[in-house]
């Protein structure tokens, strides 16, 4: 997994297996016990204080969490978290109507499939 950050350099990770946290006072990409932890965390949580799913594993409401097959399609969709099974590209979208002011904040490599009941939510 390659953690986009401002703060740091970007990092390799092998993932057999991927589990995203997404905490509302933090965001990290966690991988058995190495995890990169985001500087933005804070304003991350503030953009996505709205997401609509509940505390616990997957997300409880489905037009939370979006797979597209191309960036166009992220663009335009209004999931929070967004997923570009294409290239690899995990977005969030702050404004629920399109990207706007929303971000890539990870790229997964290594084929993985991902899927809605791959995030936890605190």
């Amino acid at each position: 997994m390659a953690v986009r950050n401002s703060d740091r350099t970007d990092e390799n990770l092998d993932l057999a297996t991927a589990n995203i946290l997404v905490a509302f006072d933090s965001v990290s990409v966690l991988l058995g016990n190495r995890d990169g932890s985001f500087a933005d965390a804070t304003n991350f949580a503030a953009e996505i204080a709205g997401l609509e799913s509940n505390a616990g594993e997957g997300f409880s409401v489905e037009t939370d969490f979006a797979i597209v097959e191309s960036d166009d399609a992220v663009a335009t969709n209004s999931a929070f978290i967004v997923y570009n099974s294409a290239s690899g590209a995990l977005f969030y979208n702050a404004s629920e109507s399109g990207l706007g002011d929303g971000a890539q904040f990870a790229i997964l490599n290594n084929d993985v499939s991902l899927e809605a009941n791959n995030f936890q939510i605190r």
